[in-house]
């Protein structure tokens, strides 16, 4: 059974010079809480409320759309490592409650905190997912709270130090690489096979699968498809590849 223990201060500094035995042992009141408790929850709140402020000391004589790119850049780079992360530290918490995996996940964001934005930061608040999984372990794993109050803290330092450098006027599109590679496929699609009029065939995107002939020869549609409305009489239709023309 674990309890709360009486370590000498010399002992204590020791143990937690090292790396792997580091975070083990911390200073607490008679009630296991120690002083940072309520600051920590409290500026967490804060930032999970606030907006990323603009940055006022911009380079004038810099390029404001390369900024606005290398800032999504950042912030999609951040959705790469962290998202996966995220995930399995809320399904290890809901589910599983796996120690060693909760302890795996926070110690690999811990490992990646410098890729982390302002904007990530607020867009997907870690920070309170962080907290709950904290919350949840903090009566019976105590080194699940030490490592989550360091991750968070972390959390904190990144954000100030990067926040009064975010591009005025960016606002962050999440998951920008998933969907240029869906539009690819769109595109690829829409391309169609040319018809000896010089023609394209039109998919009907409605349809995943081989269906029945939605439209007759004759209808008039209008359909939007990526690259604006189109409208005409369908002249004739594909039916091995749910296509019309």
């Amino acid at each position: 059974e674990k309890r709360l223990a009486w370590v000498h201060t010399l002992c204590a500094m020791f143990i937690c010079s090292s790396a792997i035995t580091g975070s083990l042992v911390y200073g607490c009141d008679e009630d296991g809480k120690w002083e940072e408790d309520d600051d920590d929850d409290e500026e967490e709140e804060n930032i999970a409320r606030s907006k990323v402020i603009d940055s006022e000391d911009e380079d004038e004589d810099g390029d404001p759309s390369r900024d606005l790119e290398k800032e999504q850049h950042a912030f999609t780079k951040c959705e790469e490592v962290f998202q996966p992360l995220m995930k399995r530290l809320q399904d290890s918490n809901d589910g599983s409650k796996d120690v060693d995996d909760v302890l795996l996940c926070i110690g690999t964001m811990v490992d990646n905190i410098e890729l982390l934005t302002p904007s990530f930061i607020q867009e997907y608040q870690i920070g309170r997912l962080v907290k709950e999984v904290r919350g949840s372990f903090e009566g019976t794993h105590a080194e699940v709270k030490v490592r989550c109050k360091r991750l968070s803290k972390e959390m904190r330092r990144v954000y100030k130090e990067k926040e009064g450098h975010v591009p005025a006027g960016f606002k962050p599109v999440k998951n920008l690489k998933e969907t240029k590679e869906k539009n690819k496929v769109q595109n690829s699609i829409f391309d169609g096979k040319k018809d000896e009029d010089g023609s394209s065939e039109i998919l009907d995107t409605d349809a995943n699968d081989v269906i029945e002939q939605k439209y007759k020869i004759g209808t008039a549609i209008s359909k939007a498809f990526y690259d604006g409305t189109h409208a005409g009489k369908i002249e004739k239709y594909y039916p091995e590849s749910n296509l019309y023309h």
